[in-house]
């Protein structure tokens, strides 16, 4: 008998609701991160996707003048 065979087809678990949204959230996240990874996207912008700060460009030859410095 293994550990699967000790869980019923509908079993049901006590859960606080902000646990719920941390796995909600947390599952969401990586399925980003999967779907990134499987359609090739630089890992720069995944590192910014995980982290939330943008990375900057000194490297790659992108200049960081903002939609507004460029009106001026």
């Amino acid at each position: 008998m293994g550990l699967m065979d000790v869980f019923k087809e509908e079993e049901t678990a006590n859960l606080r609701l902000s646990t719920l949204y941390e796995l909600l959230k947390q599952s969401a996240q990586k399925e980003l991160i999967i779907n990134g990874i499987n359609c090739d996207v630089p890992h720069k912008y995944l590192r910014e996707i995980i982290t939330g700060n943008s990375e900057s460009n000194i490297f790659s030859g992108v200049d960081n003048i903002s939609s507004k410095e460029r009106e001026e």
